[in-house]
């Protein structure tokens, strides 16, 4: 995991933490606020990879909860499926990585 910050004329604009998979692929971007470094979560996105190919897409609302995840089996970009947090438990017949991770905005489980 590594803290990303960007700085515009000495002012902190910009604040993150991001976490890597074994291939160093980014699989989550979590946005902090500049004043109280607390997870944004609307803000985090989540990324599965297989073979350096983005697999799933993941965002959150405001409390954390699931908003929106993207399948995209192959690269042909027509093909995908949306799933969220009603049907989410379907996502795991798809694919074979457990998927877990993907339920909530959380950067490091518990």
């Amino acid at each position: 995991m590594k803290n990303s910050k960007q700085y515009n004329d000495e002012i902190l604009r910009f604040d993150a933490n991001i976490l890597y998979d074994y291939n160093e692929s980014v699989i989550c971007w979590e946005y902090l606020d500049l004043i109280t470094k607390k997870p944004v979560f609307e803000k985090t996105e989540k990324f599965l990879y297989r073979d350096d190919y983005m697999l799933l897409e993941a965002s959150y609302n405001v409390d954390g909860s699931l908003d929106s995840l993207i399948y995209m089996p192959d690269y042909d970009e027509q093909s995908w499926e949306a799933f969220d947090k009603n049907n989410f438990h379907e996502l795991q017949q798809w694919i074979l990585e457990d998927v877990s991770y993907y339920r909530d905005a959380t950067l490091l489980p518990k």
